[in-house]
């Protein structure tokens, strides 16, 4: 029989899911003399054009993704990056050429910019930054949402593979009391892949064409479908203790030497 273990340890660590928000450091050039307000403004939009970079270099090399899919997150992200740089040099036109205060009021994703100092009209074009890109709270879980939701699509029949394994295993071992309980493991287990499927299943769909749009007019968009990666990671890792248990009662020391449980 092949190597169980070998084939736990391929498809226990084939899919690693990353769901959530998360902040970068960014940079400001120093190419032009403005107040310290508009420099910070000028800083976090730099900040979110990194990160639609390493989101884009994500998408780019994230395995299981499908064509179809990368190839709408990479056009949202080009999109979102080139009016970044956009917003950017208007504002950097606009704070050489206006003055006076004004009040930037962010929505959700961070502090904003001190605006002291800051003309009206540059405030509102850096508020455009947050209501015009959503790049934290919609973009990045966007991608994460659809890269993991495809992973596990895509490891489904690497998942179907370990099943008929250890179900072979299983079948070579007496039926005593380790073997009642490896059934009753991988039952499990096919019930959680089977779950984790099912839950994934129509994540990457539903979330995709989401836009900054209608994050705005519904800032728990993705709620729902972050519950519903959730569940999968739970499920994945419940399938993965079931079938290390498995491993483990059948013996693991003898499938990794290549021979049958139960035989010499």
């Amino acid at each position: 029989m092949r190597s169980v273990s070998r084939l736990v340890v391929a498809a226990l660590l084939c899919v690693t899911l990353t769901v959530g928000v998360t902040g970068g450091a960014g940079a400001t050039d120093g190419d032009y003399s403005q107040d310290d307000s508009t420099v910070a403004c000028v800083g976090q939009i730099d900040r979110r054009v990194k990160e639609v970079d390493k989101l884009l270099a994500r998408v780019a090399s994230a395995l299981d993704v499908t064509d179809a899919h990368r190839t709408a997150l990479s056009a949202a992200l080009q999109d979102a990056r080139a009016g970044l740089v956009a917003l950017r040099a208007e504002v950097v036109a606009l704070a050489t050429t206006t003055a006076g205060t004004a009040t930037l009021t962010p929505q959700h994703e961070e502090p904003a910019p001190s605006t002291d100092a800051m003309s009206p009209e540059v405030a509102a074009a850096c508020a455009r930054m947050y209501s015009e890109f959503r790049i934290y709270v919609l973009r990045k879980p966007q991608v994460n949402l659809v890269v993991g939701a495809d992973r596990v699509s895509g490891q489904r029949a690497l998942f179907d593979l370990l099943a008929s394994e250890l179900d072979a295993a299983i079948a070579a071992v007496p039926s005593d009391p380790d073997g009642a309980e490896a059934r009753r493991l991988l039952d499990d287990y096919r019930a959680k892949i089977a779950s984790a499927s099912l839950a994934a299943a129509g994540i990457s769909d539903a979330v995709i064409g989401f836009g900054p749009e209608d994050w705005n007019a519904n800032p728990s968009i993705l709620a729902p479908y972050v519950d519903a990666m959730r569940q999968v990671k739970r499920d994945l890792r419940t399938a993965k203790q079931d079938a290390k248990q498995i491993v483990a009662l059948l013996g693991g020391a003898a499938t990794e030497s290549g021979k049958t449980p139960g035989t010499a």
